[in-house]
């Protein structure tokens, strides 16, 4: 390819031997290193590498985020505790307590004075039918309370609250209109006998009585100091089932005593977000009333009690 010694002289002392004997100072000066081959560091480039301006220095790549605090867990937790209000209504109600009201009242709850005393067979019988028929009373109740629970293991609770109750009494016989239009001696006749036209419009107010009842009388208002136990089934879950044995030991308003409660209630929480939950219990209790003191309760003064409620509250760590 060159046939010109001299000129192949030239190129080699100018182009090819100062390329073959430059020397590698890479491996002498670090600085020259590619920044991917120094462990730890990094080049941190500005969000916009069009800026003349942006940051290149290098930096140690052994930073830690910041974090917040820690995020409230749902559900159940150990250590944890927890405040709710609550409200409902009975669903169910019986026992001793109404079976002795209903006897009384089908007793003395219709007015029999003139009709008995007065009254022919046929009116006798119709009025002691009418009785007999009574149906008996009908209780309802309504309840509001407070409950904190603080968890104590993985599934187990310790609380207690406040219940307070109210009940009402619906079919009452109502001889008020009766006994308001017979009055005075009409009512209980000296020796001098009331007339016929006296006897007869009597009846006849009485008869019509067995027809007229009244409806929501307060009969009691009681109010309970209570402690409880909770098994919660599930840990850390949104949805927190339990169940819940229940004591209590109350003040009953309208007889002015003492009152009792022993039951337990079924529910289901669920947990929306830092806390908050709401829920719902059906509960079932054995509530003993018109007392001075507990300890003398008879069987007679107990009736049993199913009810509902709702709830909202928040967990606390």
């Amino acid at each position: 390819m060159f046939r010109n010694p001299l000129l192949l002289f030239i190129l080699s002392q100018f182009f090819i031997v100062p390329i073959f004997s430059q020397e590698d100072n890479s491996r002498r000066d670090p600085t020259t290193l590619n920044p991917d081959r120094l462990p730890g560091y990094e080049v941190e480039q500005s969000p916009n590498k069009s800026e003349p301006n942006a940051d290149t220095t290098k930096k140690p790549n052994n930073s830690t985020a910041i974090s917040g605090p820690e995020k409230l867990k749902p559900g159940f937790t150990e250590g944890a505790y927890y405040l709710e209000i609550k409200g409902g209504a009975s669903l169910f109600i019986d026992g001793p307590v109404l079976n002795n009201l209903t006897k009384t009242l089908r007793n003395t709850g219709f007015d029999t004075t003139y009709t008995y005393t007065y009254g022919t067979n046929e009116q006798k019988a119709l009025l002691y039918s009418g009785i007999q028929s009574y149906n008996g009373i009908e209780v309802k109740g309504s309840k509001i309370g407070f409950l904190y629970e603080k968890a104590i293991s993985d599934h187990w609770a310790l609380g207690g609250g406040i219940d307070y109750r109210e009940y009402r009494v619906n079919h009452i016989p109502n001889n008020f209109l009766s006994r308001s239009l017979i009055i005075g001696t009409a009512r209980f006749p000296n020796i001098t006998p009331p007339t016929q036209d006296a006897i007869a419009r009597n009846i006849g107010y009485e008869l019509s009585g067995l027809g007229s009842y009244s409806d929501s009388i307060v009969s009691n208002r009681i109010i309970f100091l209570e402690v409880n136990a909770s098994y919660h089934f599930l840990k850390e879950s949104t949805f927190d089932p339990y169940l819940r044995p229940i004591v209590g030991l109350g003040y009953d308003s309208t007889t002015k005593g003492f009152a009792g409660k022993l039951g337990g209630a079924g529910g289901m929480r669920y947990f929306f977000g830092d806390g908050f939950f709401f829920g719902g219990e059906i509960s079932a209790d054995i509530v003993y009333v018109g007392q001075d003191k507990i300890i003398t309760s008879k069987a007679k003064d107990k009736f049993y009690e199913t009810s509902y409620a709702f709830s909202f509250g928040k967990k606390f760590n």
